[in-house]
């Protein structure tokens, strides 16, 4: 939105959307701790990128970014039915997955039951990534059967434009070319 974060508070108090007790204690909180607590244990070597926290809420969500983004993926899985996520569209979009973890929900320990699966994917070295992506909870053996979940997302982790057009201003001017 080109603001920082505390102007963002700031805004949205004078919004009426919050109040001044509500602004002063999200002012306090910064925003590298928001993230680091995203990715926690993980360690980045620069936090200057956003982290993207994507659940099942965001289907069809278009996530526009910067290079130098972290997509979180957070998602329900049922291990012991068979349903596994599949995530490999993500690097057909140019993504790496970085960290691929899973944790009982609600830190219960149990045996079976539903997890919560979390992947990290970040674009490739200063490239950016774009494209559709799909991920299908999907038994394995079954990989054409109707999946238990699914989430697509639109991704542009291209940004910010350096110079020139935009991208979707260049790809309409090359089509018509």
């Amino acid at each position: 939105m080109g603001s920082s974060y505390t102007a963002t508070c700031y805004a949205v108090e004078q919004a009426k959307g919050i109040d001044a007790r509500t602004r002063r204690s999200l002012i306090k909180v910064k925003p590298k701790a928001i993230k680091q607590s995203l990715v926690s244990p993980y360690k980045r070597g620069t936090w200057y990128g956003d982290v993207w926290l994507v659940t099942d809420r965001d289907d069809g969500m278009l996530l526009e970014g910067g290079r130098s983004d972290l997509m979180v993926l957070q998602v329900e899985e049922h291990p012991s039915s068979g349903y596994l996520w599949r995530f490999g569209d993500l690097t057909e979009a140019g993504l790496t997955v970085t960290a691929d973890d899973r944790a009982s929900r609600a830190g219960k320990e149990h045996i079976g039951g539903v997890v919560m699966r979390r992947v990290m994917a970040e674009p490739g070295a200063g490239e950016g990534a774009r494209g559709r992506v799909q991920f299908r909870e999907t038994r394995p053996w079954q990989p054409e059967a109707e999946p238990l979940s699914s989430l697509e997302l639109d991704i542009d982790l291209s940004g910010p434009v350096r110079t020139g057009l935009l991208p979707a201003q260049r790809e309409t001017l090359l089509s018509v070319a």
